[in-house]
């Protein structure tokens, strides 16, 4: 499987049509139909995308944007999403993908219902490809500083030098709260 996808509609055959396609092309999909059983799944944390409807509750209300409230949510943030509808405005793309002042987004893409299998084929593997270009980067700087570190020991243990020693100390400190940061982020 090349990745887990929680897919979030309120339209049951929409729903299992894209399930379908999606697990052809080797996606497992956890298909839901409401905003608690997509906010359930998505504090599991078992998920790679969230494919999310815009309107979760009622597809006659112009109001309803729960979709696009669940994508919003702090606690979901690293949870890369797409956002889905076949009732687009742009105030709902803009609100969607507008950047945070943490310098993230809502949802990666906006998509139409009616763009077909194919265009969401690709925004799917789009997030799935930006989400781990954003964990590689995020992995860079800690795993230099353990380079440095193992070489600063290295060093210190040819050398018999303490000032080696601390600076592999200092090293492995600053890789420590790196990891955390990175861990509580």
């Amino acid at each position: 499987m090349k990745a887990t996808i929680l897919f979030a509609d309120n339209n049951p055959d929409f729903l299992a049509t894209r399930k379908e396609f999606l697990e052809r092309k080797g996606y497992h999909v956890i298909p839901v139909l409401n905003t608690e059983a997509a906010r359930s799944e998505l504090a599991e944390g078992n998920v790679n995308l969230a494919i999310l409807d815009i309107r979760l509750v009622d597809d006659d209300d112009e109001k309803d944007v729960s979709g696009l409230a669940l994508a919003k949510a702090a606690a979901y943030r690293d949870i890369p999403k797409i956002i889905l509808t076949g009732f687009p405005t742009p105030n709902a793309v803009v609100d969607a993908l507008k950047v945070r002042p943490d310098r993230s987004r809502p949802a990666l893409d906006f998509l139409e219902k009616k763009e077909g299998h194919e265009a969401m084929l690709i925004a799917v593997e789009q997030a799935l490809a930006a989400s781990r270009r954003q964990w590689q980067s995020h992995l860079v700087f800690p795993l230099l500083l353990l380079l440095g570190a193992l070489l600063a020991g290295v060093v210190a243990i040819i050398h018999s030098d303490p000032r080696w020693l601390i600076g592999t100390v200092i090293l492995g400190i600053l890789f420590g709260i790196s990891m955390w940061r990175l861990a509580v982020s």
